[in-house]
C-alpha cells in the first residue's frame, strides 16, 4: 500500500468516527453529532409478563405481590442486565459508555481517536497512524460483535420458562412473607393494647 492510499485510509478512519451520529447529552430527541461516539441500538425486542411469573409463583407469594411490583422487580431485573453489558464494555475495553433515547435503547461507546495527518508526516507516521486507524476499525468491531451477542443473548432469554424461574429465585420466599405478616400480626396486636 503507498503511502498515499495509507493516508486516505487513515482519513477515512477518522472521518468516520469523527462523523458519527447518535444521541448525544443535549436532550432525548435530538440527535446531535458527539465526535468518536458510536450509538448501537440495543432497544428490548422482548418483554416480560406478570401473567407468566404469576404461574411459577406460589399461593402466598402471588398474595403477596401486585402485578405493579412484579413488573417493576422486572424491569430492574432488565436494567441490571443492561448496566452489566455497560460495565463489561468499560472493564473489557476501557471505553467510556452510557445510555442515551428516550428508552434507553442505545449505548453509545466513546472511542479514542488520534488520526489526524499533517502534511510534514514522515513516511513513519504515517505507517503508525495507518496501523492505528486498522486497530482503532478493530476495536469497533469487536465492541459492535460484544455488544450483538449480549443483547441477541439477552432477548432470547427474557420471556422465556426459565427466566420466569430465575426471578422466582430472586423474590421473596415463602418463610420470608410468613415472617413478615408475622411481624405485622404483632405490630397489630401491640397498637390493640
Amino acid at each position: 500500500m503507498t503511502k498515499k492510499q495509507k493516508i486516505e485510509y487513515i482519513n477515512e478512519v477518522y472521518t468516520r468516527f469523527t462523523d458519527t451520529h447518535n444521541h448525544g447529552n443535549q436532550g432525548d430527541n435530538w440527535w446531535y453529532p458527539m465526535p468518536n461516539t458510536i450509538a448501537y441500538n440495543v432497544k428490548m425486542h422482548s418483554f416480560v409478563d406478570v401473567e407468566s411469573l404469576r404461574k411459577e409463583l406460589t399461593a402466598r407469594q402471588n398474595d403477596y405481590y401486585s402485578d405493579d411490583t412484579l413488573y417493576k422487580i422486572m424491569s430492574e431485573d432488565i436494567t441490571d442486565n443492561a448496566n452489566m453489558l455497560s460495565d463489561d464494555i468499560q472493564e473489557e475495553y476501557k471505553l467510556e459508555n452510557g445510555y442515551a433515547g428516550r428508552s434507553n435503547g442505545w449505548i453509545e461507546v466513546e472511542y479514542v481517536n488520534n488520526l489526524f495527518i499533517l502534511d510534514e508526516d514522515t513516511e513513519e507516521d504515517v505507517n503508525a497512524l495507518y496501523k492505528e486507524a486498522k486497530a482503532l476499525e478493530q476495536l469497533e468491531s469487536d465492541v459492535c460483535e460484544f455488544i450483538k451477542k449480549r443483547h441477541k443473548a439477552l432477548n432470547a432469554y427474557i420471556d422465556t420458562p426459565q427466566y420466569y424461574k430465575d426471578m422466582v429465585e430472586r423474590l421473596t420466599s415463602d418463610e420470608e412473607i410468613a415472617d413478615i405478616y408475622k411481624d405485622k400480626i404483632t405490630a397489630l396486636t401491640h397498637k390493640l393494647k
